[in-house]
């Protein structure tokens, strides 16, 4: 089941979220569950800013409806509970990835700046001496001797 497939949503919400979106890489495909992402109808969303799109809410059109990734809904669901193919995603997968960085890597790049460091309650995987690049990554300190 290839990266970036939409599925029908088969769920209770159907209406509202008519899609959904396989996040997980493929060389997970042996496991019995699929890590996926809503696609919400903009016109069911009541946050306007969120309907308008974003780095971490991008617009979709999907057999002419149009929905909006929303990765704060993220789910893991049994693959026999996926609903039938409807397209891919495939040629959107830099935008997708860099909505699901925003929720994965951004919430502790932002911590670098304040001075949060290893140990500190909401920076677990933390290292003291890391900077943050130009592009918002991190860079880890020299492993050369000092």
């Amino acid at each position: 089941m290839p990266q970036f497939d939409v599925h029908r949503n088969t769920g209770r919400h159907r209406t509202t979220i008519p899609f959904v979106l396989v996040v997980q890489s493929s060389l997970f495909d042996r496991y019995r569950r699929r890590v996926v992402v809503p696609l919400v109808r903009t016109t069911d969303i009541a946050d306007a800013a969120l309907a308008r799109g974003s780095r971490m809410n991008p617009i979709f059109v999907v057999t002419g409806i149009e929905v909006v990734l929303h990765p704060l809904e993220i789910v893991s669901v049994a693959v026999d509970q996926l609903g039938e193919l409807v397209t891919s995603l495939a040629d959107r997968g830099s935008e997708i990835a860099d909505a699901l960085d925003e929720i994965l890597t951004r919430s502790w790049s932002q911590r670098v700046e304040s001075g949060t460091t290893r140990g500190s309650p909401g920076a677990p995987f933390m290292r003291q001496g890391h900077q943050r690049r130009n592009d918002g990554g991190l860079e880890s300190p020299s492993l050369a001797p000092h």
